[in-house]
């Protein structure tokens, strides 16, 4: 056995298979397998999540999730609390702020009540939000300037 677990002679593929899918995934894709945290279907969870791989939403959650990645609240998925990470899309309900640092996005099954800070926000027809879409200070900054040099 060699270091990180791994075999230095790999001698089948369901060897190398446990030594990619067991480890952690420092890549800049978070979507391959074990890279993302999922609240499945049926579950009900109370607290905060907090990480820096994907976030999904497919039950409930009673609390807040502090993501640095995509966080995905899914069609059947439920909220209630705070939701913050890089880009958050909502097509479930949440009952709480939600914070992107690049982009929020509502699809039209999406049910939001509270407020939506990010710099660049999407919300879908269909969509219900109950909510203050508010761009964050860099977003403003960039517009004011941009405003004041385009011809009137």
């Amino acid at each position: 056995m060699g270091i990180f677990g791994r075999d230095e002679h790999p001698t089948s593929s369901k060897t190398s298979a446990q030594g990619s899918a067991g480890g952690r995934s420092h890549g800049p894709s978070a979507a391959q397998p074990g890279g993302s945290t999922v609240i499945a279907r049926g579950n009900r969870i109370e607290g905060t999540i907090s990480g820096s791989s994907d976030i999904q939403v497919d039950g409930e959650l009673q609390g807040s999730i502090e993501g640095s990645g995509v966080v995905r609240v899914a069609p059947q998925g439920r909220v209630e609390g705070t939701v913050a990470g890089r880009v958050v899309v909502v097509a479930g309900t949440v009952r709480g702020d939600i914070s992107a640092a690049e982009t929020a996005e509502l699809e039209s099954s999406a049910k939001v009540t509270g407020n939506i800070t990010a710099p660049r926000i999407r919300i879908a027809d269909g969509a219900s939000a109950l909510a203050a879409p508010l761009a964050s200070p860099a977003s403003a900054r960039r517009r004011t300037g941009s405003q004041s040099t385009a011809p009137r």
